[in-house]
C-alpha cells in the first residue's frame, strides 16, 4: 500500500481538483485498484469516525452526553462502511449509464472514479465532522463541496461537456443521495440535494462556453476552490523546503484557510461571548455557566454554555463562534441547505430568516425541542429545551444580541 499516493491523491482532489482530475482520468486503474488502494482506506476512516462520534465522544443535549453502547457504534460504523462501498458502485454504475444522455461516454471505470474521488470530500469531512459544537455542518459543507467535484470531474471521466455537466451533476447527486437515504436511512437527503443542486444551476450555459455567476453558490465554490489551490500550492512549497516545522506550519495554517474559506479567522476570545449570556432566560435563572476556547491545526473555536432551569423544565444556551471554520458554514449557506420534514413524533426544518441560517426540531413524545441560528456565517445561537414550547425557545433566542454578533463577523479575519 502506496499511503504517499493516497494521501497525496485526498490533498490534491480537495485542494487542486481542476488539475488532478486530468491525472485521474488518464490513470489506467481498474475498478479493484481504486477500491483497494483508495475506497477502502478512506471511507474506513468515515466509518472509524462515525464510531468515535456515537460511541467516544457521544451528542450533548440539555448539558447532558449520550453516548451509544459501543457494540452498537460498532454497528453503526460497519453499516456505514459498507453502504459506502456499495453506494459508490451502484452511483458509478447511473453515471456510466447516463454520460451519453448528456454528451459523455459510457465507461464504467471512469464513472467509478468520477464517483469514488468526489467522495473523498464527504468522508473526509466525517472525519473532520469531529468537531464539536458545528461538526454537523462542516460534514455538510464538504458534502457540497462534493457535488462540485464531480461538476469538475466529469468532462475527465465520463466525458460529459462542460457545458452540460451541471444538469448531469444534479441527476447523479440526487439519485446518490435518495440511495443513501434508503440503505442508510439518511432523512432529509433528497432535500439538501435539491437545494444544493437549485443553487447550482444559477449557471449561464453556451455550447461555447461557461458563464458563472460569481453570485450563485457554483461562483462562491470557484471562489472557495481557487483559495483551496492557493493553500495547496503553500503547502507543496513548504514541502520542498524539507523542514519539518516549516510543513506543520504550513500544514496548521492551510488547515484553517480552507476551513475559513480562504481566511484565517481569530475566534473572539470566552470574555465576549460570555458577555452576550443573560442571567436571566426564559424567565428561568442561570444555573451554570462555563466557556472554553479551543485550537488546533489553525482551526479555533470559542463557546460558551449556559444552563437555566426551574424545577423539571429547563433551557440550555450555547454560543460559539466558529472562527477560522467559518468558511464551512458560509458554504453551507450559500447552498441554501433546506429541509422540512414532520410526523407524529414531531419536525425538523431548516430555513433562511433574515438572512440567517435557522434550524429547528421538535420531538411530541418527549416535549424536546432545538432552535438554532447561524449569525453572519460565523456564530452559532442555540437553545434546548425540556418541556418548553418551541415559541419560547425562539423567544429565548430572542433575548440575545444577535445584532451584537453580526457587527463582530470580521473580528480576528486575516484576509490572505
Amino acid at each position: 500500500m502506496d499511503f504517499n499516493w493516497l494521501i497525496n491523491r485526498v490533498k490534491n482532489i480537495l485542494l487542486t481538483p481542476k488539475t488532478e482530475w486530468p491525472v485521474i482520468g488518464a490513470e489506467p486503474h481498474t475498478v479493484k485498484d481504486i477500491y483497494l488502494k483508495y475506497v477502502l482506506i478512506v471511507a474506513g476512516a468515515a466509518a472509524i469516525a462515525a464510531f468515535i462520534s456515537s460511541s467516544i465522544i457521544g451528542t450533548s443535549m440539555l448539558g447532558m452526553t449520550i453516548r451509544q453502547p459501543i457494540g452498537i457504534g460498532l454497528l453503526i460504523a460497519i453499516i456505514s462502511f459498507a453502504a459506502a462501498l456499495g453506494v459508490v458502485f451502484v452511483v458509478g454504475l447511473l453515471a456510466d449509464v447516463l454520460a451519453p444522455n448528456f454528451g459523455g461516454e459510457r465507461n464504467q471505470t471512469q464513472a467509478i472514479k468520477l464517483i469514488a474521488y468526489s467522495a473523498t470530500a464527504g468522508w473526509v469531512g466525517a472525519v473532520i465532522g469531529l468537531i464539536p459544537f458545528i461538526g454537523w455542518l462542516i460534514a455538510i459543507a464538504a458534502m457540497i463541496y462534493g457535488i462540485y467535484l464531480i461538476y469538475l470531474g466529469a468532462p475527465h471521466t465520463t466525458k460529459v461537456p462542460a457545458d452540460r455537466a451541471a444538469g448531469y451533476t444534479a441527476v447523479v447527486v440526487v439519485f446518490w443521495l435518495v440511495l443513501y437515504l434508503v440503505v442508510a436511512g439518511i432523512t432529509g437527503a433528497v432535500a439538501v440535494a435539491g437545494g444544493a443542486m437549485s443553487a447550482l444551476t444559477g449557471t449561464s450555459m453556451s455550447t461555447s462556453q461557461v458563464t458563472v455567476d460569481p453570485d450563485s453558490t457554483l461562483g462562491k465554490l470557484e471562489k472557495f476552490g481557487q483559495s483551496m489551490e492557493a493553500a495547496g500550492k503553500q503547502m507543496e512549497e513548504a514541502e520542498k523546503s524539507g523542514d519539518a516545522d516549516a510543513q506543520a506550519a504550513a500544514a496548521a495554517k492551510m488547515f484553517g484557510s480552507l476551513m475559513g474559506g480562504g481566511t484565517q479567522v481569530e475566534a473572539v476570545s470566552t470574555d465576549v461571548l460570555k458577555a452576550l449570556v443573560p442571567s436571566k432566560l426564559g424567565g428561568f435563572a442561570r444555573t451554570s455557566l462555563a466557556a472554553e476556547k479551543t485550537g488546533a491545526m489553525g482551526l479555533q473555536v470559542s463557546h460558551v454554555n449556559a444552563r437555566y432551569a426551574e424545577g423539571e423544565r429547563s433551557i440550555n444556551l450555547e454560543i460559539s463562534d466558529a472562527g477560522s471554520a467559518s468558511g464551512a458554514l458560509g458554504l453551507a449557506s450559500w447552498a441554501n441547505v433546506t429541509s422540512d420534514r414532520e410526523d407524529d413524533s414531531g419536525y425538523e426544518k431548516t430555513y433562511k430568516s433574515d438572512g440567517n441560517f435557522v434550524s429547528e426540531k421538535w420531538n411530541n413524545d418527549s416535549r424536546y425541542g432545538e432552535y438554532s441560528v447561524i449569525v453572519a456565517d460565523r456564530f452559532v445561537v442555540k437553545v434546548e429545551g425540556n418541556n418548553i414550547e418551541m415559541d419560547a425557545l425562539k423567544s429565548a433566542v430572542d433575548q440575545i444580541d444577535l445584532e451584537a454578533l453580526a457587527s463582530m463577523k470580521d473580528e480576528g479575519v486575516k484576509r490572505g
